[in-house]
């Protein structure tokens, strides 16, 4: 039987990017609480390290507003990521994506900040087959 594995990660604020690209400096990812459930709400947030937008009013539910880029955490790169006319990942067929052969390529002796190199995945000795689905750890 096939084992899923959940990969996501938490999204929060100053969440590392690709190393060495401006962009997630220039954007960093940001979450922050709109409205609050009540001030008592503020308090166990700021706690938390949770960001509460100073104008954030109790009304009686939490609404937060998140701001990233599209690189941040886990993802998947969809085909116009690298194509002109490439499909949008809400477009692409959900058998394409779950329930899937998995591979892992290795690469978390790789210091971090240094990014992965196409060589660091050759040295990994994994290679995936035609549709599986290359998970690429990093640590």
């Amino acid at each position: 039987m096939a084992r899923v594995v959940d990969l996501t990660l938490p999204v929060r604020s100053n969440m590392p990017g690709i190393p060495r690209v401006p962009l997630y400096n220039r954007y960093p990812a940001t979450v922050r609480a709109a409205t609050l459930v009540s001030d008592a709400q503020r308090e166990v947030l700021e706690r938390e390290g949770v960001e509460v937008m100073a104008e954030a009013a109790s009304i009686g539910h939490m609404n937060t507003v998140i701001t990233l880029t599209s690189h941040l955490g886990i993802h998947v790169d969809a085909p116009r990521h690298f194509f002109a006319e490439g499909m949008s990942v809400d477009t692409l067929p959900l058998d394409r994506l779950v329930h899937r052969r998995a591979v892992v390529l290795d690469v978390s002796t790789t210091p971090a900040g240094q990014g992965v190199t196409a060589a660091a995945l050759e040295q990994c000795g994994v290679r995936p087959a035609p549709g599986d689905i290359a998970v690429i750890r990093t640590g």
